[in-house]
């Protein structure tokens, strides 16, 4: 019990009031120093919950960190096992062996011509290829190829029939990898494997949900093969064939993509941009935008102009030809015209030629159906803008022109002739 209070209450002389005055302090100072002493209590625990969950908290980040840091390695380390393997695979086949019987009796150049070891090399790809051992066949190969030795067009086309057959992509990369970078088979395995890639695209397409990861495996194996073209990896003459396969697929899913129900105009945008911007390959953008400017929709129409309005480079690499040629399928003076004003309207980037070629498919079409007066319109603006229509357009429309006048002269001489005829 605290002195003082003590003291109150044993202190004779002081009043009860006093005495209850400093009782009263007395209990409310405890309990004051109580209420501290608990709310002390309680921000020292509340204070080492949150210690604790901080730390809780630090070792469950940690520990993710962690599991993270391992599962990357993990996969890093199968990756690495996989291209080591591939790759003792690769040196394996290629230590050409200099004891063994089997290595002199693949190339013996002291007792051997070179149309012999010709022979002997593709007779014995060919039973090997017969009895399907791939294995077989494929270290002869390597082997050889190590010296500059190769086999005949017959033997090497059976050996890549088989692998295809086996959709054996593998060994087909260990022998585009294995032939030196010179070599005409090393453009041979690349193209036989890119056309199971384009397989599988194409059937990738057919399933209506997985269209969209179709259209990005093309993307990017156009990427890959220009990219490899630009490395040296593979020659231009044989990326030309392939270039222009991932243009015929890509177009073919850009036609048949635009106005669907699960169109994906953005993903389609997007690529033709990343291909123009990497490698000034702009087919896929051009492809975009004349799908666009061919729909029937309005708002198709307007997309296929904001292209252009954004991308002005564009109209003068525009194929003006085969646009003209698609345009005339449809019969349609609306398209000739809005091609013309295409060419009209983007004038500093386009050509001579584009806006020449647009006069002459409209005045074409006018001639067709007979719009002399269309016609005569077309040929005065091309003439006031200084644009040529070559003769073979002006006569078609001086043909119709004179026949038109013959036709009209003739019907007013009949009806002259009605006038002053006799009743019968």
């Amino acid at each position: 019990m605290n002195e003082k209070f003590e003291r109150c209450l044993t202190l004779e002389t002081m009043t009860n009031e006093t005495k209850t005055f400093f009782t009263i302090n007395f209990i409310d100072t405890c309990i004051n120093e109580y209420k501290e002493a608990e709310q002390v209590k309680l921000a020292t625990q509340q204070q080492q919950e949150l210690e604790q969950q901080q730390k809780q908290q630090q070792v469950t980040e940690q520990h993710q960190k962690q599991q993270q840091e391992t599962e990357q390695h993990q996969k890093h380390q199968q990756v690495t096992e996989k291209h080591q393997k591939e790759q003792q695979v690769l040196e394996q086949h290629l230590r050409q062996p200099e004891t063994t019987q089997e290595s002199l009796d693949l190339v013996d150049v002291d007792t051997l011509s070179p149309e012999l070891q010709q022979e002997v090399r593709d007779v014995k790809i060919l039973e090997a290829i017969c009895e399907e051992d791939v294995e077989a066949a494929i270290e002869i190969f390597l082997i050889n190829s190590k010296v500059g030795l190769f086999p005949k067009g017959e033997a090497t086309q059976a050996l890549v029939q088989l692998l295809v057959a086996n959709n054996d992509t593998q060994s087909l990369s260990l022998l585009f990898r294995g032939s030196p970078e010179d070599s005409q088979h090393r453009d041979l395995f690349y193209k036989e494997i890119t056309n199971m890639q384009f397989r599988d695209i194409l059937n990738l397409w057919e399933e209506k949900d997985k269209q969209l990861d179709a259209w990005i495996n093309i993307i990017e194996l156009y990427r890959t093969i220009l990219a490899d073209r630009f490395e040296g990896r593979i020659s231009g003459v044989g990326s030309e064939g392939l270039v222009g396969k991932c243009r015929q697929i890509s177009k073919l899913f850009v036609e048949s993509n635009i106005g669907s129900e699960n169109s994906f105009e953005d993903a389609i945008r997007s690529g033709g941009l990343r291909l123009a911007s990497e490698y000034r390959d702009v087919f896929v953008l051009l492809s975009f935008w004349e799908a666009l400017f061919f729909s029937n929709k309005f708002e198709s129409q307007q997309k296929a102009e904001k292209i252009m309005d954004d991308f002005p480079q564009l109209v003068g690499l525009v194929d003006i030809d085969s646009a003209i040629a698609r345009a005339s399928r449809f019969n349609k003076e609306d398209i000739f015209r809005r091609l013309l004003e295409l060419n009209l309207r983007h004038e500093k980037t386009t050509t001579t030629y584009h806006k020449s070629r647009s006069f002459e498919a409209l005045l074409a079409n006018q001639t067709k159906y007979s719009k002399v007066e269309a016609g005569e319109q077309t040929i005065k603006t091309a003439k006031t803008m200084n644009i040529r229509i070559t003769a073979d357009y002006l006569l078609d429309f001086m043909a119709l022109k004179k026949s038109s006048d013959l036709t009209a002269s003739t019907s007013f001489l009949e009806s002259l002739k009605n006038i002053f005829r006799r009743p019968k």
